[in-house]
């Protein structure tokens, strides 16, 4: 039976070794755009509906204090500047 010498068995090893690692690293990116996207959807839908949810509120305040009116998000104090 033949056999490969010490020097052609690490070089093997090493190059099998190096395409594990990147593939396995590419792996990790793939699972992490995948988690990124889902994330991302989720998060878009989540603004979304509190966009409209603002944007409701914000209506019935200025229906009631004008559009003219400033409000401190600290105190809730209206004023006509």
């Amino acid at each position: 039976m033949e056999k490969l010498n010490q020097e052609q068995l690490a070089a093997l090893k090493s190059a099998r070794d190096r395409v594990i690692d990147i593939r396995n690293s590419l792996a990790d990116i793939v699972i992490t755009e995948e988690r990124c996207a889902t994330d991302k959807k989720r998060l878009m839908f989540e603004y979304n509906q509190s966009s409209v949810e603002f944007k409701k509120i914000n209506k019935e305040i200025v229906d009631i204090y004008g559009d003219k009116a400033t409000i401190d998000m600290e105190t809730g104090d209206v004023s006509y500047d």
